[in-house]
């Protein structure tokens, strides 16, 4: 299980001291991602009606985020798209540039990242490619930049002019579009005396071919506009008037098509206190005075942006304002028709989410964002809908188990070999050429809601749960003790299938684990390592169970070792605590067990539920997370649709004490539903029209599958991925969440003494290393495709080149790197509990429950 055998674990008491009690382990903390600026905004070319979409990148956090929404319906949301940088310090600005490989032109965009200012660019020909780094501005900034393409330049692409701010200087800059390759220069200072960011834009004012350029920059509680004559290059910049002597943060500058005289009118919005006021100029004689116009919006805080855009009914369209107040942003919008008009809120565009959409796995068009999909599967793979994909690794690749997949409910496997889910995951399906090839085992039934659950790699195979004796008969039945719905059982039961193929083809393994575990997690775990399994040493597999009602369950736990995985006689049942740890006992102890007192020995529930909260776990899954240093479970609470949540708990041990369940996603309050889950046609597009009016029309959120190895670690917090299926569309979604629990170290149980570093070979690799290794490993993971022999070999796809071999940083990796590059790795994982701080250095051990500190697989 990647890297755990490296993660130490601070167990709660020895056995002989458990009797007590133990406290209720920690909440986790849910931490929304806030918004702290808005950012520029643009009306692209992208959108199918004559109002074109709106685009706009927003700071939330060190995250720069880019936002856009379809104008093609008012009644549309706006949608969270790719994160640009993770390490912005500043707002961002975006504009739409002429340089394009397809029809629609690219996004460009400047935003600080400590002292540098850097480019970014994305190649608008895919909006599924990743963002691209275009290097550095400035190594100098001290504060944000806007941007523009200017009519300078040759070849067909204008240049690009940026103001920002060092120290106190308004320096501008320039990048001779020519040739991409070319460096940005410096041009010249343009305020001296500057307290923030400037706004540039490039008027009609002017000779020489070129219009002027215009800034509106703050200096101090004075807000002054400069221009420059473009008719020579070196002509100096101008002070021209002072626009309000009352501002508290940057202004948006634009030339609206207000006016007379052939010259429209400057229009701006800045702070002035905790309002946002709109202030314009009359062109049609340069020495007529600013006028302030009215407050946009008040409560205002960082930056806010203004356009003209093309919605309005008469010939002066709309001003469009995006800014931050009441600690999100929100869309502000002037009725140009009738210049008194009052400004009016919009939407909002970002909202407390708990988690993330970061991208529709499968299908081939992704309605929300309205374009193909990541993976196309459809076209790859006639995967068109589908749902569940329970991830787990197995030979060097993540695996993704989905269900009911196509129009005959046959079920689809799929792989990845990407080592970072930060925008997307790339699969691949287990496929008879460009047609996925269904999940078969002999003797086992896969119908509709008959479905693999869960899989794990053992002993050089890919074994697979799968939950069958359950086909949905298509009819209902009031008054059935779980649910409405006939099923041929309404259980149901597991069975175990093997696959020495990787995925293509299975055997039967056996059935029937009994009610209790029809609904399955696992987790592939080093028995010395937890304290209280029935063995300590070698490997085991825990199984977590829901079962009994369909998604109105408890949740059980099973284990067996991992050599008789393949035995059912094997597995032993969590019957409960006691003084001296977890009790376990076989199922032909149990059957054997006398009457009474076979209540005492009977299989045990979590505990996770009470009268006040009926059990309602279906689909779940249970993994370690290092970060938190507990066992984290995910499970869906549906006890109606579309009323389904997603549901967090945390414990120290496999079993329990478990903490309170949190809401990690609630499609009503996290940006679900009237964005990538249907709700009704007036508030989305995302509906598939595949959904039987018995079944409802709305979506639903549900089967949250932890990634494992793309988790992260960060001060105090984790971010884990993970699956959820979204009924309406019919589509699997990833999702991101950042959850949080005090700890008396940094960087919680992994952190490094002074001079190490995460090596990172994937997200969740916390091995500690010296600084160069760590950068080596990144060089290494980019090059891994290129170190793989391109049409496989002995070792199947994964087959390195002569003289490369896998490099073994943690189980299953297979990057293809030198021998020296191997060694190393298996040195330092060696190492690695020997470069952590350990809570017991940090001063005398405190009387009480003895502290053990095991390593935690």
């Amino acid at each position: 299980m990647l890297n755990r055998h490296f993660v130490p674990l601070i167990l709660l008491c020895a056995r002989v001291l458990c009797a007590q009690t133990p406290p209720a382990p920690p909440q986790p903390i849910l931490l929304p991602v806030l918004p702290t600026s808005a950012g520029c905004i643009i009306q692209s070319d992208f959108g199918s009606s004559s109002h074109k979409n709106f685009e706009t990148v927003i700071l939330e956090g060190h995250d720069l985020v880019h936002y856009w929404r379809d104008n093609a319906n008012t009644g549309y949301t706006w949608h969270r798209a790719q994160v640009i940088t993770h390490n912005a310090t500043g707002f961002g600005c975006i504009i739409q540039s002429n340089f394009k490989s397809g029809s629609h032109g690219n996004f460009e965009v400047v935003v600080p990242e400590g002292n540098k200012l850097v480019h970014y660019w994305h190649d608008n020909s895919d909006v599924t490619l990743p963002w691209q780094n275009g290097g550095v501005i400035t190594l100098d900034a001290t504060g944000s930049a806007t941007m523009i393409q200017s009519d300078f330049g040759s070849g067909g692409h204008g240049n690009f002019e940026v103001v920002v701010i060092e120290n106190h200087t308004l320096v501008h800059y320039f990048h001779d579009n020519s040739n991409v390759n070319n460096p940005w220069q410096r041009g010249q200072n343009i305020s001296t005396q500057a307290s923030g960011p400037g706004s540039i834009i490039q008027s009609n004012f002017g000779g020489g071919g070129h219009g002027n350029f215009e800034v509106a920059v703050p200096e101090g509680q004075a807000l002054v506009h400069y221009f420059h004559d473009n008719s020579n290059v070196n002509n100096p910049w101008q002070r021209g008037q002072t626009i309000s002597t009352s501002v508290t943060g940057p202004a948006s500058l634009i030339q609206s098509n207000f006016g007379s005289g052939g010259h429209g009118n400057f229009e701006l919005v800045v702070p002035e206190g905790a309002n946002l006021v709109h202030h314009s100029h009359d062109n049609s004689n340069v020495n007529n005075p600013w006028q302030r116009g009215g407050v946009v919006a008040s409560g205002v805080a960082g930056y806010s942006a203004l356009i003209q855009s093309n919605f309005g009914s008469t010939s002066h369209g709309n001003f469009e304002v995006v800014t931050l107040h009441n600690q999100q942003i929100f869309h502000h919008f002037h009725d140009n028709s009738n210049v008194n008009n009052p400004w009016q809120q919009a939407q909002q565009i970002t909202t407390q989410n708990r988690s993330q959409k970061v991208c529709q796995l499968t299908g081939g068009y992704d309605q929300e964002q309205e374009h193909t999909s990541v993976n196309q599967t459809s076209g790859r793979y006639q995967v068109y809908g589908t749902d569940l994909g329970y991830p787990f690794e197995h030979d060097g690749r993540v695996y993704f188990a989905f269900g009911d997949t196509g129009p005959n409910g046959e079920d689809s496997i799929a792989y990845t070999r990407d080592l970072t889910a930060d925008n997307c995951v790339h699969l691949d399906f287990v496929a008879n050429g460009n047609n996925f090839r269904p999940i078969s085992i002999p003797g086992v039934s896969l119908k509709f809601f008959e479905v693999p659950t869960t899989g794990f790699s053992a002993n050089g195979n890919l074994y697979l749960f799968a939950w069958t004796d359950h086909a949905d008969q298509f009819r209902q039945q009031p008054g059935l003790a779980c649910g409405p719905e006939v099923f041929s059982n309404q259980a149901g039961h597991a069975a175990l299938a093997r696959s020495k193929d990787d995925g293509a083809t299975y055997q039967l393994v056996y059935q029937d684990l009994g009610i209790h575990f029809v609904y399955l997690s696992v987790a592939v775990v080093d028995n010395s390592m937890v304290s209280g399994l029935p063995q300590n040493s070698g490997k085991g597999l825990l199984i977590w169970g829901s079962g009994e009602c369909y998604r109105a369950s408890d949740v059980f736990l099973a284990y067996v070792p991992l050599t008789q995985v393949e035995s059912k006689d094997a597995m032993l049942y969590y019957t409960g605590a006691t003084p001296a740890g977890p009790r376990w006992m076989t199922s032909a102890q149990l059957n054997n067990q006398p009457r009474p007192p076979a209540a005492n020995y009977s299989i045990q529930p979590l505990s996770l539920f009470s009268p006040s909260k009926p059990p309602c776990a279906g689909e779940l899954s249970v993994d370690w997370n290092r970060n938190l240093g507990q066992w984290l479970m995910l499970y869906n609470c549906n006890r109606g649709q579309p009323n389904g949540t997603i549901e967090a708990r945390v414990s120290p041990t496999p079993w329990g004490p478990w903490s309170n369940e949190t809401t990690l996603f609630d499609p009503h309050a996290d940006n679900g539903f009237c964005h990538f889950i249907h709700w009704n046609d007036n508030c989305d597009n995302v509906n598939d029209g595949s959904k039987s009016p018995s079944k409802g029309n709305a979506g639903d959120v549900y089967a949250p599958y932890i990634i494992p190895r793309y988790t992260e670690g960060g001060l105090h917090t984790t971010t884990i991925f993970f699956t959820t299926s979204t009924w309406n569309p019919y589509e699997v979604t990833l999702m991101r969440s950042t959850l949080a629990l005090p700890s008396p170290l940094p960087y919680g149980p992994d952190t490094c003494k002074s001079g190490f570093v995460w090596r990172g070979a994937i997200p969740n690799d916390h091995v500690c290393v010296v600084p160069a290794i760590a950068t080596a490993t990144g060089q290494q993971n980019a090059a891994a495709a290129a170190n793989r022999e391109p049409n496989g070999g002995a070792s199947g796809p994964d087959t390195c080149k002569p003289g490369f071999v896998w490099r073994g940083a943690f189980d299953g990796d297979h990057v293809c790197v030198t021998p020296q590059v191997r060694d190393q790795a298996a040195a330092d994982n060696a190492a690695a509990n020997g470069r952590k701080e350990s809570l017991l250095s940090e001063g005398p051990i405190q009387k009480g429950p003895v502290m053990k500190k095991v390593p935690l697989p």
